[in-house]
């Protein structure tokens, strides 16, 4: 993506963020308060991501069947270790994607 176009297939807050709204009154904030608005965003979305990437994975690796099944979709799916893998190909990935497998375990 260009630096300073949106992209509408996937609207992030950083969307939102740049797009006035005159109907609510919403402006662009300044540049400064941007840059703010976004440390804070990302401070408080990696403490909290980082905190359940723990917890995911200490579940997957103690549970050998998770682990396998995991570890085993995305090699069938992507046979080529060395080729992309984008989002949308592994949002097809039916295992890893749903969830499920870490649900079920507890």
């Amino acid at each position: 993506m260009e630096a300073g176009r949106k992209s509408e297939a996937r609207k992030t807050i950083f969307h939102e963020l740049l797009t006035a709204d005159p109907n609510i009154g919403y402006v662009v904030p300044p540049l400064d308060n941007l840059k703010d608005e976004i440390f804070v965003v990302l401070g408080t979305s990696s403490d909290t991501t980082g905190n359940a990437m723990a917890v995911a994975t200490y579940e997957v690796i103690s549970d050998p069947e998770m682990y396998r099944r995991l570890t085993a979709e995305p090699k069938e799916a992507f046979p080529d270790a060395n080729a992309r893998m984008s989002f949308t190909d592994l949002e097809k990935l039916p295992y890893l994607v749903r969830g499920d497998s870490c649900y079920r375990h507890g």
